[in-house]
């Protein structure tokens, strides 16, 4: 698979069931650190709504062989400072769709921007994505690694 092969296009109302379903998934919900239980739709609109009014950060819809398959969010925390998340469909993992999507969004922000991840201990191949993908382990406490990275 080549970069070319993956799209990203930004999310709107539109969506709001497909990020839905993906959130609510168990192999989602499990690795959730803030969310512990499957969210309402009606919060889930309420939240996605004042995400993309109040431009709390930026999520993308990641498209390949023309199927949407998964996203990636930052989170914006201060100026030039995000925190990232990223789903992709199960029948799509492995195919390194995440690393290349990860490559195009690190691209689209400023220069001398940082990435967190924080990840949750019982998600040992998020871990090792981030790793992968030059993040580092900064620190961490009983639950959860926290990882960053320099752009």
């Amino acid at each position: 698979m080549d970069i070319s092969d993956i799209k990203l296009r930004k999310i709107s109302m539109m969506d709001k069931l497909l990020i839905y379903n993906w959130f609510n998934k168990n192999d989602s919900i499990q690795f959730k650190i803030k969310t512990k239980n499957k969210i309402l739709l009606k919060n889930h609109n309420i939240w996605l709504r004042s995400f993309i009014t109040k431009k709390q950060g930026r999520i993308w819809i990641i498209k390949y062989e023309n199927k949407d398959i998964g996203n990636i969010r930052l989170n914006k925390l201060q100026y030039k400072e995000y925190e990232i998340d990223i789903f992709i469909a199960k029948k799509y993992r492995g195919l390194e769709v995440a690393s290349k999507s990860l490559l195009i969004i690190e691209k689209k922000i400023k220069k001398g921007s940082v990435i967190y991840s924080n990840i949750k201990k019982n998600n040992n191949r998020s871990f090792q994505f981030f790793i992968k993908n030059n993040y580092k382990l900064y620190k961490s406490n009983k639950s959860v690694w926290f990882l960053k990275k320099f752009v």
